[in-house]
């Protein structure tokens, strides 16, 4: 394996990560319940974009979303001159996240140009599924009761029992919202044929 494939498929490996990781993490405390899970996405981003650089022949041509991206940071961050704010520093981190999704947008597009948008929309409903198998076993979990016996490994409240069965997202829509795309994913990998029929019906089942 040559240095060109390992950067790859470690960029791809942490690509991957991005839509299974974070939403699956037990860490949520407030102020700011959904910090961990934002920077996990934004590690994983940069690791992503870290293995890429070896990949792409001219740094200088980026991706329009990556420009996109950069120009709504740019006016979130001068935000603060042109308007009054109710909420000072909510724009700096809005200018932030964008900075951030323009780095992923350059990822993902070196990428693409590596592998074809097929073979990584393959892989992105891989990381979908997995995804989505991962909430449904914690769901699963909390609708019997063994997320209770689990030493606070999985979350889990005890004095509503019968309403907390929201994965590790903490909602009941957006565990219903992910769960869906996990079986987006799969019906996309049966119907480009790279799992089987018996996997398919255990999945969309389950």
């Amino acid at each position: 394996m040559n240095w060109k494939s390992l950067s790859l498929g470690l960029s791809l490996f942490f690509w991957c990560l991005i839509p299974i990781v974070p939403f699956a993490s037990r860490t949520h405390f407030l102020p700011l319940p959904q910090w961990w899970g934002e920077m996990e996405t934004v590690c994983f981003a940069l690791a992503a974009l870290l293995f890429t650089l070896p990949l792409r022949h001219a740094l200088s041509r980026l991706p329009r979303a990556s420009l996109w991206c950069l120009m709504m940071a740019l006016l979130w961050a001068v935000q603060p001159w042109l308007v009054p704010l109710l909420f000072p520093g909510l724009n700096t981190v809005t200018a932030l996240a964008f900075c951030a999704l323009a780095l992923l947008a350059l990822a993902t597009t070196t990428l693409r140009e590596e592998l074809g948008n097929g073979e990584l929309t393959i892989w992105l409903a891989r990381a979908l599924m997995a995804g989505g198998l991962v909430q449904s076993l914690i769901g699963f979990a909390q609708l019997t009761g063994l997320a209770e016996l689990s030493n606070g490994i999985l979350f889990y409240d005890s004095e509503h029992p019968t309403t907390n069965i929201f994965g590790h997202i903490g909602q009941r829509n957006q565990f219903a919202h992910y769960l869906m795309w996990g079986v987006l994913g799969a019906v996309y990998l049966r119907s480009r044929e790279q799992i089987g029929k018996p996997v398919f019906m255990a999945w969309t089942v389950w």
